[in-house]
């Protein structure tokens, strides 16, 4: 289906080609510019996640153009089969955008080619890589979806199975080891002895209390109470 169109679309740009000074493919040659918003006057090339596109016939283009660069990858039911030897058929659909790489052709370079890089999926999932002109797309939802603005692309089968991503591993928390408190050491209290009080001891006087006898008699008198004592024992 895209290669008719291509045809019925340039056979389209013969019949207009002297109502424009832009050369259709079969005019093109290094002197004349073409169209550099249509998407037959290209031919390009890939690798796995490298595209190299030209301009056909080494014309330039009459203005600068932006071009894409864009990876799909195709639906997971795809069962591998073509259309046409070409296309993936519609067990292909959706595809979803990968990655786009943007760039521009600048205008009146002769034997233009530049190769581009865009990320694709990983091996193990089938993907397709095109070029297109001015915009990409984030989804195609079957085969007609891009044919407005696109240059070629190409398919890559899966390659091998895709592992199952393992889940990171977290190491086991180690709680901080709070050091043991020793709680301070409070010291014996001695408790505070009151103070005694001093007693005052009374001064004995030194004069003896008065019994009716005088100081100067008292010594008489022991002697005569002594001398009866003595008396009284000798007569016994």
């Amino acid at each position: 289906m895209r290669k008719m169109l291509i045809a019925s679309v340039a056979g389209f740009g013969i019949a207009l080609g002297t109502a424009f000074t832009v050369a259709t493919p079969n005019q093109a040659s290094a002197t004349t510019c073409v169209d550099g918003t249509k998407f037959w006057n290209y031919t390009a090339t890939y690798t796995r996640g490298t595209g190299t596109i030209k301009v056909k016939n080494g014309a330039p283009i009459c203005k600068d153009q932006v071009m894409v660069l864009e990876s799909f990858e195709l639906a997971s039911t795809w069962n591998g089969k073509k259309v046409d030897g070409q296309s993936p058929n519609s067990t292909a659909y959706p595809q979803i955008k990968h990655a786009i790489t943007t760039f521009t052709i600048p205008a009146g370079v002769s034997n233009f080619s530049k190769t581009v890089s865009v990320d694709v999926p990983e091996k193990c999932k089938p993907m397709q890589i095109d070029f297109y002109v001015g915009k990409g797309y984030d989804r195609l939802n079957n085969v007609n979806d891009d044919l407005s603005n696109n240059v070629n692309g190409f398919i890559y089968n899966a390659e091998g199975k895709c592992e199952t991503p393992k889940p990171p591993v977290t190491p086991p928390v180690t709680p901080p080891v709070t050091p043991p408190v020793t709680p301070p050491v409070t010291p014996p209290t001695t408790p505070e002895v009151p103070e005694t009080p001093e007693v005052e001891i009374p001064e004995v006087p030194a004069e003896l209390p008065k019994t009716g006898i005088s100081s100067m008699a008292l010594p008489f008198g022991i002697a005569t109470i002594l001398g009866t004592a003595v008396a009284a024992i000798k007569r016994r």
